[in-house]
């Protein structure tokens, strides 16, 4: 849904917009003939597994196999990416990188595993941890959309518009 948040909220600071695309490459030239910029929007994370620990249950020989439950605590840092380019050619004109409130979950496993799993497959297989890290990245998320309102001034783009149309007029 970020695309589509991204365009309400352009949209809502008077911006015209074509897309959302993948990459630059997927518009069609006449969108980058057209377009003032293109922006580039990310959210890039660092995800630390701190206290990671598992509890081991022997299990009752042939009749139930050994298992583990894990518990842990995860810090998930992040920063918003935002980077105005050039339609045509691709050069950067302007770049923001915002970081994030960091943010720590502590959790408890619900399921027993027959080995120590990755922390990908206990978000992938386990409801309790992957319930936890997804309220996290909702905040995170409706952070990085706050910071974006605050961060893209309609002043400040059109000056990024005229540098970026200089630079598409000097590669060709």
């Amino acid at each position: 849904s970020m695309a589509n948040d991204f365009e309400e909220l352009l949209t809502a600071k008077g911006f015209t917009v074509r897309g959302p695309f993948g990459t630059r490459d997927e518009m069609v030239y006449n969108d980058k003939l057209n377009s003032n910029f293109a922006l580039d929007v990310n959210i890039d994370l660092n995800v630390e597994q701190n206290n990671r620990k598992y509890r081991y249950d022997p299990g009752l020989g042939v009749l139930v196999d050994p298992s583990y439950k894990m518990s842990g605590e995860v810090l998930i840092k992040g920063s918003l990416v935002l980077t105005a380019m050039s339609p045509q050619y691709g050069e950067k004109i302007w770049k923001k990188s915002i970081p994030l409130n960091p943010a720590s979950i502590v959790y408890t496993g619900k399921i027993k595993w027959n080995g120590i799993p990755t922390l990908a497959e206990e978000l992938k297989q386990d409801n309790e941890v992957y319930n936890l890290f997804a309220r996290e990245m909702e905040k995170m998320y409706a952070q990085a959309m706050d910071l974006s309102w605050r961060q893209i001034e309609v002043a400040e783009m059109k000056s990024v518009a005229d540098q970026s149309k200089k630079a598409d007029s000097k590669g060709k």
